[in-house]
């Protein structure tokens, strides 16, 4: 019964597919209008990449403002974890940013990917930022003693 349905949704899929490109093929061959046509057709064409320059302009923004954001929060909560306080602080930004990419190469050393690094998640950050403030945790009391 499953490898009927599978069957099925596998044949209903390529059918669509050739729709889509029967439908395209024909719509493409439809001559361009009349000269009033083509001119409402370009305005409707700037109009979509203003539109769509703007959107991605404010995703831009939004996307750097969270990943400041993200790293802040994961630096914060690392030192939380070790116990160093948990002010806001450079180090609190680069532990978290740092934390991401070292938590994503840790988690794709796990999982016997190798050096492909692979999106690691909350926890995979927080882990990679409480390493990367262990280790400069280490090297200031190290630095402090010699």
């Amino acid at each position: 019964m499953l490898n009927n349905a599978i069957l099925l949704a596998l044949v209903c899929g390529v059918v669509a597919l050739l729709y889509g490109g029967v439908t395209a093929s024909w719509i493409l061959k439809q001559p361009d209008g009349n000269p009033r046509m083509r001119e409402i057709a370009a305005a409707i064409q700037t109009g979509a990449k203003a539109y769509l320059n703007r959107q991605y302009t404010t995703i831009l923004m939004v996307g750097v403002v969270l990943f400041i954001a993200l790293g802040l929060a994961i630096g914060w909560v690392a030192q939380l974890i070790l116990g160093m306080g948990g002010k806001l602080s450079g180090i609190t930004l680069f532990a978290g940013l740092a934390g991401s990419f070292v938590g994503g190469l840790v988690i794709s050393l796990l999982s016997g990917d190798g050096l492909n690094i692979r999106a690691s998640g909350i926890l995979g950050s927080l882990l990679g930022a409480i390493i990367v403030l262990a280790i400069y945790g280490a090297v200031r009391k190290r630095g402090a003693t010699a």
